[in-house]
């Protein structure tokens, strides 16, 4: 199947942004690695992942929780993760009683204990209720 003259520069585009990513994924390979030492450290001593975000970082939340939870490289075990964002009634109901914002920070102080790590999940890193749950942690 040719590629037409309209969808080169939306494959141009979509190859930026992924390079985009990569170049600055690679420039906090420091700073990734160490995370992931701690995280290593702490899941050694049994803490859980906790993840969430609004929408489709939603959903990237749950998927990330699932890789840890059920992973689909045969051998590797599987690590506690919970997505915060997976429980509608909760998200729902703390939103309607203490408003969004503390959607996440409420469950964060319930199900959080000291060897526990939290992932926040958002967009533009503006997400008021993914900053107060990561306040919280």
């Amino acid at each position: 199947m040719p590629v037409t003259s309209t969808m080169h520069p939306a494959v141009g585009a979509a190859f930026l942004r992924r390079d985009r990513a990569g170049r600055a994924v690679a420039a906090d390979a420091e700073r990734l690695a160490l995370a992931c030492r701690e995280m290593a450290s702490r899941f050694r001593r049994g803490g859980k992942l906790i993840v969430f975000g609004n929408g489709g970082c939603g959903t990237d939340a749950a998927h990330v929780t699932a890789e840890f939870m059920h992973p689909v490289i045969v051998g590797r075990r599987t690590l506690p993760a919970l997505a915060l964002s997976n429980d509608c009634a909760t998200v729902t109901g703390v939103s309607g009683r203490e408003g969004l914002a503390e959607a996440f920070a409420h469950q964060v102080r319930r199900w959080a204990d000291p060897a526990d790590m939290a992932l926040g999940i958002s967009r533009d890193g503006r997400c008021e209720n993914v900053l107060r749950g990561l306040e919280t942690a």
